[in-house]
């Protein structure tokens, strides 16, 4: 079964999370969103993956995204994609 991850994440992050996931194989599609709660400039990842690939996938977007005390530094959604084409 296919997974669709979405992360939002701060865009001082965005570069630096998208760029290992692509050096990892991972085919990444990026874009500008706005979201209150990270209060500033957001960019939006969707990785789309095997649901086997999901812990791994997880665990790369992580080691890129420091914890800060009290302050959400990303949201990250694991979805299940019925179906994928590409065309």
């Amino acid at each position: 079964m296919m997974k669709m991850i979405v992360a939002i994440l701060p865009n001082t992050l965005s570069e630096e999370v998208s760029e290992i996931l692509v050096e990892n194989g991972y085919r990444v599609t990026k874009f500008a969103s706005t979201a209150r709660f990270l209060q500033g400039g957001t960019t939006t990842l969707m990785i789309g993956i095997e649901a086997s690939q999901v812990d791994e996938t997880l665990a790369l977007i992580r080691e890129h995204v420091p914890q800060k005390e009290d302050q959400i530094q990303a949201t990250i959604y694991v979805i299940n994609i019925k179906m994928f084409e590409r065309i």
